[in-house]
Formats: C-alpha cells, sequence, structure tokens
C-alpha cells in the first residue's frame, strides 16, 4: 500500500512548500535534510511486506515530515486538506477492517 495513499495529506508537502523566505529556514532544511538520509538509508533495504497495511518504515522518516507538513500547512485547514484526511482516514479504516477479516 503506497504512502501517499494512505496519508495523502503529506501531498501537500510536495504542493504547498513554495514559501522560500521562512523565518524558519534551518528547521525547514534541517528536517527536510533529515528526512532525504533517513528515506535514502530505508530505500536500500528490501522487505516484501506481505502481512502489513501501508509502509511499515514510514514510522522512521514521519517525524521530520510532520514537521515539514506543520510549516507547509495553511493556518486554516482548507477543503481540499479536509477531503485528503477523510480519505487516509477511510483507507485507514479499511486496513483495520481488511486486517481482522483476513
Amino acid at each position: 500500500m503506497s504512502l501517499l495513499l494512505t496519508s495523502p495529506v503529506l501531498i501537500y508537502l510536495v504542493v504547498l512548500f513554495a514559501r522560500r523566505n521562512h523565518p524558519y529556514l534551518v528547521v525547514i532544511c534541517s528536517a527536510l535534510l533529515s528526512f532525504l538520509l533517513i528515506a535514502g538509508l530505508l530505500l536500500l533495504y528490501y522487505n516484501t511486506g506481505w502481512v502489513q497495511f501501508g509502509y511499515r518504515f514510514s514510522m522512521d522518516f514521519m517525524v521530520p515530515l510532520m514537521v515539514l507538513l506543520a510549516f507547509a500547512a495553511p493556518k486554516k485547514v482548507t477543503c481540499g486538506m479536509r477531503f485528503l484526511i477523510v480519505l487516509a482516514l477511510q483507507v485507514n479504516l479499511y486496513g483495520v477492517y481488511w486486517w481482522h477479516t483476513s
């Protein structure tokens, strides 16, 4: 299961992260660098993950992604972001249902 399917609100990191003159640029660059280093190492590891729902090793780099999401998200939650959060909840509820009925 794709990480962007189980938590599609992370798409906002790519779409809305266009603010260049940010007062916390050091924090943003540090979070981005730590995400890239952790994800780069995890991409070298192969595991089929056939008994899990979602990308199991995403918890390793989720903290830097949440820092980036906190800076990228607008002050008011938009309708698109609400839709993506509800979509993530539905996909993960399906995963819980699938896990307990398999």
